[in-house]
């Protein structure tokens, strides 16, 4: 958290400007004719696969982070003498068969997973509250306001993936419903980041707060119920591990998906497995520590891919 105790401030600009786009692209994309940017450069050949390549390397970039971040946390809740490669081989066949059961098997379970999750993190921050100590937030604007503007802009790509919701407008049965659904869950997502930052930041003062790699992980360690409710951790590691899974099968879907419209392809089911080895050989690069490029990559095509997804919809309004 660069900006130091004003941490989440800067988080609370990043999540504005980000719930902002998230607000207006369903009121743009339908006044420019068109479910998703697919459907906007349907005929235009060039454009659809230059615009699926750029969506495609950020997903796999995204997803590769995921498992990553995923198969870590795993072994330092439960598996620390495991290897890497098994633990992330189990996730992968696990969102790998989600994935093959098609856009129900992706996406579905979220309806589960995600209240399960939300409600474990409201449990041990319902704890952790007579640990907070508001002293950690002085001074309120860290470096200074400018400072505090300047990283809140700058961190905005940590909101990103919710743009994501904007891929697959053409599944939702309820078309009149659409923006109350990317809007809601937006605003769900955000506020569950939000609460999570501030809470790490009234936890642990500055920079210890700016230094931890698991931040739920570390609230976690302060959860105490009494002797009868000791295992905390065990049941905070099957949520994780359930919203990793199944964020990884909607990244995982979502690059058949964008592969198979890139390419003008018929059936992207073959793809499953390529992609989810391709996401499991990255990751690995990563863990061995060839991160620097990687990521630099992934914000170069996460930046691309937004900018794509949120202003091409606006060459088409001008048309019209």
């Amino acid at each position: 958290m660069e900006s130091g105790t004003s941490a989440f401030l800067s988080a609370l600009v990043s999540a504005a400007i980000s719930y902002a786009v998230i607000w207006f692209l369903p009121c743009v994309y339908k006044k420019a004719g068109a479910k998703n940017i697919f459907e906007l450069f349907e005929k235009n050949v060039i454009a659809t696969l230059l615009s699926g390549s750029i969506i495609l390397s950020w997903l796999i970039l995204s997803g590769a982070y995921a498992l990553e971040s995923l198969v870590t946390f795993s072994k330092i809740a439960a598996f620390p003498s495991a290897p890497f490669a098994f633990v992330a081989i189990f996730f992968l066949l696990a969102f790998a068969a989600a994935v093959l059961r098609g856009m129900d098997g992706a996406v579905r379970p979220h309806a589960l997973i995600v209240p399960f999750y939300i409600f474990m993190i409201l449990f041990m921050l319902s704890s952790v509250i007579r640990y907070f100590d508001v002293t950690n937030l002085l001074p309120v604007f860290g470096e200074g306001v400018k400072e505090t503007l300047i990283v809140g802009v700058k961190n905005i790509s940590y909101f990103f993936d919710f743009i994501l919701i904007f891929l697959i407008n053409p599944f939702i049965k309820e078309k009149e419903n659409l923006a109350k659904t990317v809007r809601i869950s937006g605003a769900v997502g955000i506020f569950v980041n939000l609460l999570i930052i501030l809470s790490v930041n009234l936890l642990l003062p500055y920079p210890a707060s700016g230094q931890v790699e698991f931040p739920v992980y570390q609230i976690m360690k302060n959860v105490y119920f009494g002797r009868f409710f000791q295992r905390i951790d065990a049941v905070y590691l099957l949520s994780v591990s359930l919203s990793g899974m199944g964020y990884l099968s909607f990244i995982v879907f979502l690059m058949t998906y964008v592969f198979k419209k890139a390419f003008r392809l018929e059936n992207n089911r073959p793809f499953v497995w390529i992609f989810s080895f391709i996401v499991l050989f990255l990751a690995m690069l990563i863990h061995k520590r060839y991160t620097s490029y990687l990521y630099n990559l992934l914000m170069i095509f996460e930046g691309a891919g937004v900018g794509l997804i949120a202003l091409a919809p606006f060459m088409f309004i001008s048309r019209r």
